[in-house]
């Protein structure tokens, strides 16, 4: 079993990889995750207070968190796949697994599936 502290670790430290930056996280393995009032809190290396990085559901949907957690290549917007035709440009395209022609960057298909998920720290486990 994987707790929330795990999966947050494991996602900064993905992110981390892919080029994120966050200001007082440089060590992965010192942050901590804590619960206050229903709410997981993000707390850095350096001894800062928790609140001074921020909450972890508000963490989850940082853009530039988001691209390098999930990448930006050209997906569908429909079926997710990348098998693609026509243009080099996020927009317009025909996607030729499923014939939808809205194509997105992944990042911007997952965010939007980890806005509807039901507990989001279980939906990103999925993707460490």
């Amino acid at each position: 079993m994987t707790t929330k502290e795990e999966i947050v670790k494991k996602a900064i430290e993905k992110t981390i990889k892919n080029g994120w930056h966050k200001k007082f996280i440089t060590n992965v393995s010192k942050v901590t995750v804590e619960c206050n009032d229903g709410k997981y809190w993000l707390c850095g290396d350096n001894g800062l207070t928790v609140k001074n990085i921020g909450e972890i559901e508000v963490i989850l949907f940082d853009h530039s968190f988001c691209k390098a957690f999930w990448g930006t290549k050209k997906v569908c917007s429909d079926c997710g796949g990348s098998d693609l035709e026509g243009s080099d440009y996020v927009g317009i395209s025909e996607c030729t697994e499923c014939d939808n022609s809205y194509i997105l960057q992944e990042w911007e298909l997952y965010i939007k599936q980890l806005a509807l998920a039901e507990d989001r720290l279980e939906y990103i486990k999925q993707f460490i």
